[in-house]
């Protein structure tokens, strides 16, 4: 084999196995993800050695909002400092907002030489499929059914779970269950994104099928509201467009989920009249669910909400920077300046000036979204839909507020380059097109 060869087989075979274990795994291994990146790191490096043509590349546009995205956020780091933030508060803004964003710019620059689209859907369907049994196994335990087979490996990585494992909020010892289940953010949209898509990108019907139902399940068990709006959300916006291309389809599909739902629901309501089944598991576990999604009070959410604006109007130009907190709002003890409402946190952190600089940090995001899929086609709405579930979850959730959380934007962000790099480089190769659209590569601009 070709020492090319190897390296390309070798990098895309470590990068995969990073994005598994960083997304199935998020607070252990951190070694062996080290390990797995450095390689990765030096392998394209040498690639780009050995061979003629550039493999380090970023696209114009991809680079232009990745470095639109680090001024801004250093600027606010500083204006933090600047406006006497904690040490911590500070040192966490750093990694955040700085540290993490300029390794996913390094890695989104490496990796069009070493995976695709289809790959990388591959690789999600995975993690989503491991991610989804996980919290329907844990629910299963928490309600006293008996541990599914299989679950019990999960002990051997997370030991606190043998014994911390009744708390329904999935605590663990380790804080397993909430980060893992936070990946839903994404995969749950992407899910329903692949039963449309999923054939185009070379995926098994029926694999595609098991993810989604599993996703659902998955979904209820965490009686997450936000999960359940984004997948509500993303099936309506899929149905829309299928019923503007072919609403015969539509229609008929309407008609056979309705007599499905009906058939259910008369299978529910016969089950449920029976005498024997009142004290039944199943029917506390669907008492449960039902409970979580059907309350509708948003006290501690609203009491933030008001602190925040109230803060936000002591400084409504620029804010305060990040790294710095409200004192009368504390939602972590040991990290005030964290805060679980993202957006409503930006505009106190940030005042207008800056949710503008964002807003034009968004609208290239959304340009870069579209020329992806004016390039690549349908088989990029899955990551799209997927990115765009995760940042509707990330306003009542701080998915955005730590590194390890911001792959929702980061790695559609990096296929998106992939898709863009590959256009270029075809445009390029024939001779009768002009060189119109630019590249960052490793030899410069072209």
């Amino acid at each position: 084999m070709p020492v090319a060869l190897y390296l390309r087989r070798s990098a895309e075979l470590s990068f995969s196995s990073l994005v598994i274990l960083a997304l199935v795994f998020p607070v252990v291994g951190g070694q062996i993800k080290a390990a797995l990146l450095i390689y990765c790191i030096v392998a394209v490096l040498l690639l780009e050695v050995l061979r003629q043509n550039s493999i380090v590349c970023l696209h114009r546009k991809t680079f232009t909002f990745l470095g639109t995205l680090i001024c801004i956020n250093g600027f606010f780091v500083i204006w933090g400092m600047w406006n006497s933030a904690q040490f911590e508060g500070s040192e966490e803004a750093i990694n955040v907002y700085l540290f993490f964003p300029l390794v996913y710019l390094f890695l989104i620059s490496i990796t069009p030489s070493i995976i695709d689209l289809k790959s990388m859907a591959r690789i999600l369907l995975f993690v989503s499929l491991v991610i989804s049994f996980i919290t329907i196994a844990q629910s299963i335990r928490v309600f006293s059914l008996g541990i599914v087979p299989g679950y019990s490996m999960l002990y051997y990585i997370y030991p606190e779970l043998a014994n911390d494992y009744m708390n329904f909020a999935f605590t663990g010892g380790d804080g397993y269950l909430p980060r893992a289940t936070e990946r839903l953010a994404f995969l749950a949209p992407f899910s329903v994104a692949l039963v449309a898509f999923g054939k185009k990108i070379g995926l098994p019907n029926k694999l595609v099928l098991v993810n989604f139902l599993l996703v659902l399940t998955a979904v209820a068990f965490t009686g997450r509201r936000v999960f359940l709006l984004i997948v509500v959300l993303t099936i309506v916006v899929l149905v829309i467009r299928r019923f503007l291309v072919r609403p015969r389809q539509v229609i008929q599909g309407f008609v056979v989920a309705l007599s499905v739902a009906l058939l259910v629901v008369a299978g529910l309501q016969f089950y449920g009249n029976d005498p024997d089944a009142e004290d039944s598991r199943a029917e506390a576990i669907s008492a449960d669910v039902a409970d979580d999604f059907s309350d509708f009070t948003f006290d501690v959410r609203t009491s933030q909400i008001e602190k925040i604006l109230a803060e936000s109007n002591r400084n409504p130009v620029l804010g305060v920077g990040f790294g710095n907190d409200i004192a009368t709002h504390v939602r972590d003890p040991q990290h005030p300046w964290r805060f679980e409402l993202t957006y409503f946190a930006l505009l106190f952190q940030t005042g207008v000036l800056g949710m503008c600089l964002y807003g034009l940090v968004g609208v290239q995001l959304i340009g870069l979204s579209r020329d992806a899929w004016n390039q690549g086609g349908d088989v990029i709405l899955p990551f799209i839909i997927g990115m765009c579930g995760g940042l509707v979850a990330a306003a009542t959730n701080p998915y955005l507020n730590y590194g390890t959380g911001q792959w929702i934007i980061f790695l559609p962000v990096a296929l998106f380059n992939v898709v863009l790099v590959n256009s270029s480089r075809s445009q390029l190769s024939r001779p009768s097109i002009r060189r119109t659209d630019g590249e960052y590569g490793s030899a410069g601009v072209r």
